[in-house]
C-alpha cells in the first residue's frame, strides 16, 4: 500500500486539472470585471454628454439675452408663453426641424427663461436641461439641468 502512495504516476494529470481550474477562474473574473467597467464607463460618458448638452443650451439662452438685436426687457424673448422650451440640437451642423432633432442625434438640450422686473434691476432666470442617449437601454434619456441668473443693468 505504501508503495502505491509513493508512486507519482498520473500526478501530471491532476496538476494540469488544478492549473486549468485556477486559470479559468482567473480569466472569468477578469472578463466579468472588464464588462462591469465597460458598462460603468459608458454610463459615465453619457452622463457627461448630458451635462455638456445642458451647458450648451444654457450658453444658447445667455446668447439670446445678450444679443444686442433683442429687447432684453421683453417677457416674450423666449417665446409667446411663459415656460416655453426652446430646443437645441447640440451638433452645430444640425438644426431642429418641427420641434425635434433629426434621428440619430445622441445629445440635445432645451432651455427657457423668465424675466423678473419687480426689483431695482431686472433679472433673467435661465435654465437648460441636457439630454443624452441612455446606454442602459429604455426610452428615457439621461438628463442634467443647469441654471443661471443674469442681472440686467439699467439704461442711463
Amino acid at each position: 500500500m505504501r508503495k502505491l502512495l509513493l508512486q507519482d504516476d498520473g500526478i501530471a494529470l491532476v496538476l494540469a486539472l488544478v492549473v486549468m481550474l485556477v486559470l479559468t477562474s482567473g480569466a472569468a473574473t477578469a472578463y466579468f470585471y472588464a464588462q462591469a467597467n465597460y458598462g460603468q464607463s459608458t454610463s459615465s460618458r453619457s452622463q457627461g454628454d448630458a451635462y455638456h448638452a445642458a451647458e450648451s443650451g444654457l450658453s444658447a439662452a445667455i446668447a439670446v439675452v445678450q444679443n444686442p438685436n433683442n429687447n432684453d426687457q421683453s417677457t416674450t424673448l423666449f417665446g409667446s408663453t411663459a415656460g416655453q422650451l426652446t430646443l437645441v440640437c447640440v451638433d452645430p451642423n444640425v438644426s431642429a426641424v418641427n420641434g425635434a432633432c433629426p434621428a440619430g442625434q445622441r445629445t440635445w438640450a432645451t432651455y427657457q427663461g423668465s424675466l423678473d422686473t419687480s426689483g431695482a434691476s431686472s433679472v433673467w432666470t435661465l435654465s437648460s436641461t441636457g439630454y443624452a442617449y441612455n446606454p442602459a437601454g429604455g426610452t428615457a434619456p439621461l438628463q442634467h439641468t443647469v441654471g443661471a441668473q443674469i442681472v440686467l443693468q439699467a439704461e442711463n
